[in-house]
C-alpha cells in the first residue's frame, strides 16, 4: 500500500470514528430528552432539573458565589421583585465587613415568644419608590449596604437595596473569586503571595 493510500485509509478510519461518536451523541440526547419528559410527567420542572445538574457540578462555595452574583445583577437592574439581597450578596459588596457578634453567655437563653401582632399594611408604590431613593442617597453619602433600615419582610428593603446597588461605586458585580477560572485565581494568589513576601522582606 502506497503512502497516499495509507493516509486515505487513516482518514477514512477517523471519519468513521467521528460518525460513530455523533450517532452515540444523538442516541444519548434522545435518551436525555426521554428522561426529562418522564420527569415532567411526574410533575417535575424540566428547567429546574437541568439547573440542579449544573449546580451539582459546583462546590458549595461556587454555588453561594453564583447565587450572590445573580442577586447583585438583579439588584443593579431593579429586578429584586421585593426580595432583598442575601448575606452572601451583601458580603460581595463589602468582603471585609465584620460579622455581627453574638453576645457572650446567651447561648442557652430561651428565645422570647413574640406577641401576636396584626401584620402591617404592605407599602405603597410611592413608599417603595421613596425607599429606592433612600438607598441611592445612602450610597452617595458613603454608607454601606448593611445600613438598610427596613426589615427583611418589608418590600422596601429590596427597593432600598436596588437604589444602593445602582449608585454605589463598588457595585458588587465583579466575578467572585470562587467563579473565576482556576488559572486566573492561581495567578492572583501567586501575586498576593509575592506582595506578602516583599512586605516581610522590607
Amino acid at each position: 500500500m502506497t503512502n497516499g493510500n495509507q493516509k486515505a485509509a487513516r482518514l477514512g478510519f477517523y471519519v468513521r470514528r467521528v460518525e460513530d461518536i455523533d450517532a452515540r451523541i444523538a442516541e444519548l440526547k434522545e435518551e436525555k430528552t426521554g428522561e426529562l419528559r418522564a420527569a415532567a410527567e411526574e410533575g417535575f420542572h424540566r428547567g429546574g432539573i437541568l439547573q440542579m445538574v449544573k449546580d451539582r457540578k459546583k462546590t458549595p462555595e461556587e454555588r453561594r458565589a453564583w447565587a450572590a452574583l445573580l442577586q447583585s445583577y438583579r439588584a443593579a437592574l431593579g429586578m429584586l421583585d421585593g426580595t432583598p439581597l442575601g448575606d452572601e450578596a451583601r458580603r460581595q459588596f463589602f468582603p471585609r465587613q465584620p460579622e455581627p457578634e453574638t453576645p457572650a453567655g446567651n447561648q442557652e437563653a430561651m428565645p422570647e415568644v413574640p406577641q401576636a401582632k396584626k401584620p402591617p399594611a404592605p407599602p405603597t408604590a410611592e413608599e417603595i419608590d421613596a425607599a429606592r431613593k433612600e438607598g441611592a442617597e445612602a450610597a452617595g453619602t458613603g454608607k454601606t449596604i448593611v445600613d438598610n433600615p427596613h426589615p427583611y419582610d418589608d418590600a422596601r428593603r429590596a427597593a432600598w437595596d436596588e437604589g444602593f446597588c445602582q449608585t454605589v461605586d463598588g457595585d458588587g458585580m465583579d466575578i467572585p473569586d470562587a467563579l473565576k477560572p482556576k488559572s486566573k485565581r492561581k495567578k492572583q494568589d501567586d501575586a498576593a503571595n509575592d506582595q506578602d513576601d516583599k512586605k516581610e522582606a522590607a
